[in-house]
């Protein structure tokens, strides 16, 4: 006759549930995407047969730089790293799900952030998918437009844009003429192209370099309390977890 004991059968692993609920949520996200612009396309194409050109070239430039910006702002070419705020969560989320019954402290559960990667062919969709949920938030059509400019030759004055950091090492002359040469033709970029930009990158500053230092100082405090917790000394021989006061 074979015995079990409760701690045998507390001793089996979960079940690994990360792959399939991220598969899972990447086919719920493709789904709902799909169902938005199914909606949205019966909506642009009755706009395209009655307005044409009035109605397409506006929401051109606006997807030029929902695309642009939002590649800017969330967009992570780090494939080394393959880190992610939103999947970290996720698994984290999981792996409280799987605990067995032995209720093994929660502190144990979380792993440090600056450990954790998804798997490349899941990075590189979560990145195409960041772009196709948030970029209309990002929507500028005047953007759009400029980007558009430049791709055609047009730098909107871009190129005076190093003289502008000179202005405060030199006395300006007195003669109107040297505004109309060095700053005005600056202004369509300082205006149109720089602002968008310079707010992109500042949210992607933001969130790759603030949010993720934050998550990964406070994971790594957590670990690192756990461990000294389940550290033990070593007493006859025997290894018996210190007391915790």
């Amino acid at each position: 006759m074979i015995l079990y004991s409760t701690s045998t059968e507390s001793s089996s692993p979960p079940p690994d549930l990360k792959r399939y609920v991220g598969w899972s949520i990447l086919a719920l996200t493709g789904i709902l995407a799909l169902v938005i612009m199914g909606r949205e396309g019966i909506t642009l194409f009755m706009n395209i047969g009655e307005f044409d050109a009035e109605f397409t070239k506006p929401l051109f430039y606006s997807a030029v730089s929902a695309v642009i910006l939002a590649a800017i702002a969330l967009v992570r070419v780090n494939i080394a790293g393959r880190s992610s705020i939103f999947w970290y969560f996720v698994a984290t989320a999981i792996t409280f799900a799987n605990r067995g019954p032995t209720r093994e402290p929660a502190a144990s559960s979380i792993t440090r952030y600056k450990d954790y990667k998804i798997g490349p062919t899941r990075f590189v969709i979560w990145q195409i998918t960041k772009v196709l949920l948030f970029g209309v938030f990002f929507t500028n059509i005047l953007f759009g437009f400029a980007a558009m400019d430049v791709l055609g030759g047009n730098t909107l004055g871009a190129e005076n844009l190093p003289l502008l950091f000179t202005l405060p090492f030199v006395t300006p002359p007195t003669d109107p003429s040297y505004a109309g040469e060095t700053v005005i033709p600056m202004v369509p970029a300082l205006l149109i192209l720089i602002p968008p930009i310079l707010a992109a990158i500042g949210l992607r500053l933001t969130l790759y370099v603030g949010i993720h230092s934050i998550i990964s100082v406070i994971t790594s405090y957590i670990q690192d309390a756990s461990e000294k917790k389940s550290r033990c000394s070593a007493k006859d021989g025997k290894c018996i977890p210190k007391r915790i006061r």
